[in-house]
């Protein structure tokens, strides 16, 4: 078992999420990168010199598709990101169209859709792999 907290992150957490399989951790960060942790020995799985990177803002959500192999991302700089969970290669990348800080983000079951709530009191819904908007204002 870890003992001590996961430790690679500069600035606070403001984001964590489970795999669906319970190996892993995401976590997102007010440094503006994502890391992915394996919770039998707290190293970072992607790496602790190379987190994800990307976002430009503090990311203040992170989320898993239901398999696992992808990883959502929403930011205070008002995008969200669809990355690789094991090289963090981004799949969907810059997704745009809220005018404000992206609080929460979630995959459909089917991993077909990402939905991103924002502060400017909406919710949209997105193609996960095109990155263009289904649904929301």
């Amino acid at each position: 078992m870890v003992s001590g907290p996961f430790k690679g992150h500069s600035n606070h957490v403001r984001s964590i999420a489970f795999s669906p399989d319970g190996k892993r951790v995401t976590s997102g960060s007010a440094d503006s990168t994502i890391h992915v942790w394996d919770v039998t020995t707290g190293q970072t799985i992607s790496g602790p010199l190379t987190p994800f990177k990307g976002h430009t803002d503090y990311v203040s959500s992170v989320a898993f598709l239901l398999d696992g192999k992808l990883i959502a991302s929403g930011s205070d700089d008002e995008s969200i990101r669809v990355r690789d969970a094991e090289t963090g290669k981004t799949v969907c990348g810059s997704i745009t169209g809220q005018t404000h800080y992206i609080r929460s983000v979630a995959f459909s079951p089917n991993g077909e859709r990402v939905v991103s709530a924002s502060d400017n009191k909406t919710i949209c819904i997105w193609d996960a792999t095109m990155g263009q908007k289904v649904l929301g204002h």
